[in-house]
């Protein structure tokens, strides 16, 4: 489960011109300008690999999970920002994945950040038309972020999202998904590292017997 990048945008389905504050997930999903798998005839095979969200330059653009941020630049052979230009990666080592952070005027932190620093600023850096946040989720392959989103009060689970959570970890368990329907978020990610440890541990004996 990962919070949304953005508590301040502009809701281009509500027709607004500034960026005004998010109070919700509904209010940050009014910001998605382009979606998850979007003109694959642009982007190829696959289509588009995030989810844009469109706010003004120089918004704080937040940290969705704990984990360690890197900084990196794409460039041509003459210096010019291209495809993301200047973003940010954050990885969740414990869990295997990590999300990005595109077309950034500036970055703040890198390092050990923790689920909501501020790491940088938006900005039009790239291959962009126009100031925006362009967001991935990579586990390892690149998957729509947007069910896996949950808003910053709310992180009692529901069914979906820990079915989510199960695929992001490669398994499907309706049983347990049903178990952790209504509890909390830190309490599942608790017992999956428990039982991933267990998991690495036996394999590891496995080996030296």
């Amino acid at each position: 489960m990962i919070y949304p990048p953005l508590k301040q945008g502009i809701k281009v389905k509500k027709w607004y011109g500034r960026n005004t504050e998010l109070n919700s997930l509904v209010d940050f999903l009014l910001c998605n300008s382009q979606g998850f798998g979007a003109r694959p005839e642009y982007y190829g095979l696959g289509g588009h690999n995030g989810v844009d969200f469109v706010c003004e330059e120089g918004t704080p653009i937040l940290a969705s999970h704990d984990g360690e941020a890197a900084y990196y630049e794409e460039k041509d052979s003459n210096g010019n920002f291209i495809g993301y230009g200047k973003y940010i990666s954050i990885r969740d080592r414990v869990n295997n994945f990590k999300t990005e952070y595109c077309h950034l005027s500036k970055v703040i932190k890198t390092g050990q950040v923790k689920a909501g620093e501020i790491i940088g600023l938006s900005g039009n850096t790239g291959n962009s038309t126009a100031p925006h946040l362009h967001f991935t989720l990579k586990s390892p392959l690149a998957v729509d972020p947007i069910p896996h989103l949950v808003w910053f009060e709310n992180m009692k689970l529901t069914e979906n999202q820990i079915l989510a959570l199960q695929a992001l970890d490669g398994y499907f368990d309706p049983a347990g998904a049903e178990f952790w329907q209504g509890k909390e978020l830190d309490d599942y990610l608790k017992a999956r590292l428990k039982d991933r440890l267990k998991q690495e541990k036996e394999v590891l004996e496995k080996y030296d017997s």
